[in-house]
C-alpha cells in the first residue's frame, strides 16, 4: 500500500488539523483521486484553498483546475474518476478539514503566506478597485464591471497598452473564476471571490531574461532536442532599456559575416540607437565544410538576430499588442538580403535553402516589422569581431 500524503504547508495555520494525512482506509479508496489532481501526491493544502485561507475551493471541491493559480505539476494522461471517487474525496475533506461541513469552510483557517509563490495568476488592489492578471511578468489590469455585496466582476482585456503601471503596494492574491467572453475587446469575464493577506516583497527579477532564454534553448541543442542555437550571447547596458527600446519601434539590429578556408563564421549586434545598450551575437555557420560560404556566413548573422528577436519578444510580450512595433536590420549582402526579404520563390535544391527558408518562417513568426536595409558601412564595426571570431575557430580545427 503507498504511503498516504501529509498536507504540506506554504502559509501559516491558525489551530490544529491542517496537518492531518489520509487514513490507510481512505486512501485505499481514493488513490486515483490524488492522480488525478496531481502527478506527485505530496502538493499543499494552499493548493486547494482560497487567497484568504478560509475555504476550499469549489473548483478543488468539485476535482476541477484551479483559475486562480497555475499548476505547478505535470498532469497525467487519466480518465476523470467516477463521482462515486469525488464523494470519498468530498467525504475525507469534511471529516478532516472543515468539521464535518459541506459548506467547505475549515474548521481551522490559515494564516500569512510564509513566501511568495509565482504561481498565483491575479491580485487585487483595494485601493484601486483593480484586478490585475499575470502574463508572464507582466500585472494586466482588469476592468471592473459591477459588483454585489459578495462578489465582483471584471472583464480581463484582449490589449493593452505596453507602458504599464507597476503592481500597486497593497495588491494582495485574489481567488478567481473565470468564463470566457465573446466580445472582440474582453477576453474574458473575471468573478472576484475573495482576497488574502497582503503579500510580501517579491524577490528580484532574474539578471536577464534574455540570457535565460537562450542557456534554455543552447541546453537543448547541445542534447539533440532542439536545433540551431548561436554558440555566445553577451548584453552590455541594461536589458530592459533594449526591451523599451523594442517596443517603442526603436530598436536597430546589424549582422557581418565572415568566410575563409571553408569555414564561416557570423557576429550581430542587436543595439539601441546611443549605442549604449547592446546585445552580442557570435556563433559559427553551420553545415558541412562543402557548404560554406560568404552568403551562408551572412545568413547566419541574420538568422542569429531573428532567434534573439524572436526571445525579446516573449520577454516583452509583443503578441498581447494591438500593434507591431518595427525594427530595422542592416546588413551589407545583398544575396543574403534578397534570400531573406523578397518575395521569390525558394527552391529546396538551391543553395542555402535550408537557412533562408528558416529566416523567413521567422519573419512570418515574429510580432514585428522587420525592414532591411544594405548598407556597407552598417556592419563595420562587426567585422573585426567576426573576423577574429573567424581565426579562433579555424585555429580549433
Amino acid at each position: 500500500m503507498p504511503t498516504p500524503p501529509s498536507w504540506r504547508l506554504t502559509r501559516g495555520q491558525s489551530g490544529p488539523g491542517v496537518n492531518s494525512t489520509l487514513s490507510p482506509s481512505t486512501w485505499s479508496l481514493i488513490p486515483l483521486l490524488f492522480s488525478h489532481y496531481a502527478k506527485e501526491t505530496n502538493f499543499t493544502l494552499s493548493d486547494i484553498v482560497n487567497a484568504e485561507g478560509t475555504a476550499i475551493t469549489l473548483k478543488a471541491w468539485k476535482g476541477l483546475r484551479a483559475d486562480s493559480c497555475s499548476d505547478r505539476y505535470q498532469w497525467p494522461r487519466t480518465a476523470r474518476p467516477s463521482n462515486q471517487w469525488w464523494t470519498a474525496w468530498q467525504q475525507w475533506i469534511s471529516t478532516h478539514l472543515t468539521g464535518h461541513s459541506n459548506r467547505r469552510r475549515l474548521s481551522s483557517p490559515l494564516g500569512p503566506w510564509h513566501s511568495v509563490d509565482l504561481s498565483w495568476k491575479w491580485q487585487y488592489s483595494p485601493s484601486t478597485n483593480t484586478l490585475f492578471h499575470r502574463e508572464g511578468q507582466l500585472w494586466i489590469p482588469s476592468v471592473p464591471l459591477a459588483s454585489t455585496s459578495r462578489q465582483r466582476t471584471f472583464y480581463l482585456p484582449r490589449r493593452f497598452n505596453p507602458d504599464l503601471p507597476p503592481l500597486p503596494v497593497d495588491a494582495v492574491r485574489a481567488s478567481v473564476s473565470v468564463f470566457p467572453s465573446r466580445s472582440p475587446i474582453h477576453k474574458s469575464r473575471v468573478l472576484l471571490h475573495s482576497t488574502g493577506p497582503h503579500l510580501p516583497a517579491e524577490p528580484p527579477a532574474p539578471p536577464s531574461f534574455i540570457l535565460d532564454l537562450w542557456h534554455h534553448f543552447r541546453s537543448l541543442a547541445d542534447s539533440g532536442s532542439h536545433g540551431w542555437v548561436p554558440e555566445v550571447i553577451t548584453i552590455e547596458g541594461g536589458e530592459d532599456r533594449l526591451v523599451q527600446t523594442l517596443r517603442a519601434g526603436t530598436l536597430r539590429a546589424v549582422s557581418d559575416g565572415s568566410y575563409k578556408v571553408k569555414v564561416g563564421t557570423a557576429c550581430a549586434q542587436i543595439l539601441t540607437e546611443d549605442r549604449r545598450d547592446i546585445i552580442w551575437i557570435t556563433c559559427q555557420t553551420p553545415g558541412k565544410f562543402d557548404d560554406q560560404s560568404s552568403t551562408r556566413s551572412e545568413l547566419i548573422g541574420l538568422m542569429a538576430s531573428l532567434l534573439v528577436l524572436d526571445w525579446m519578444s516573449q520577454v516583452a510580450h509583443l503578441k498581447l499588442f494591438a500593434s507591431q512595433p518595427s525594427v530595422e536590420m542592416a546588413c551589407d549582402g545583398l544575396i543574403a538580403l534578397d534570400k531573406s526579404f523578397s518575395k521569390f520563390h525558394l527552391s529546396s535544391s538551391g543553395a542555402q535553402f535550408d537557412l533562408a527558408s528558416t529566416i523567413r518562417a521567422l519573419l512570418r513568426h515574429l510580432p514585428l516589422q522587420v525592414h532591411r536595409r544594405q548598407e556597407q558601412l552598417a556592419s563595420y564595426l562587426l567585422h573585426n569581431h567576426a573576423h577574429h571570431h573567424l581565426q579562433k575557430t579555424q585555429k580549433t580545427k
